[in-house]
């Protein structure tokens, strides 16, 4: 298992109940300080506050894309993504933000495709 800084506690016991159905053994990597490190949530923040400017410390956020299977008609919607943020008081509304706000800038090499 493999829980970072945004897991949920329930993801570690849904993980684990499905480990021990199976007979399977786990070990647990904390890779929070490996993303961080990588600039992971750094880059994270950047692309939602390229959407939501107000959002820093405190706010917690998840990522949702359409379901293919029940939601079909929805599938334009895979050009963007939509970040539910979770304030302090626990208000909650969603926006809608590019994916490219979550991508780099392209470099030099790969804007020639090299």
């Amino acid at each position: 298992m493999m829980p970072e800084a945004d897991s949920s506690d329930d993801s570690l016991t849904l993980a684990a109940a499905a480990a021990d159905a199976c007979g399977i053994r786990t070990i647990r990597e904390d890779i929070s300080e490996t993303l961080a490190a990588a600039g992971c949530y750094r880059r994270r923040d950047e692309a939602i506050r390229s959407a939501v400017p107000e959002y820093g410390d405190g706010w917690r956020c998840k990522i949702v894309l359409p379901d293919q299977i029940t939601q079909p008609k929805l599938r334009h919607l895979l050009r963007s993504s939509c970040a539910p943020l979770l304030v302090k008081n626990g208000e909650c509304g969603c926006r809608s933000t590019p994916i490219s706000a979550s991508l780099p800038p392209p470099t030099s090499s790969s804007a020639s495709g090299r």
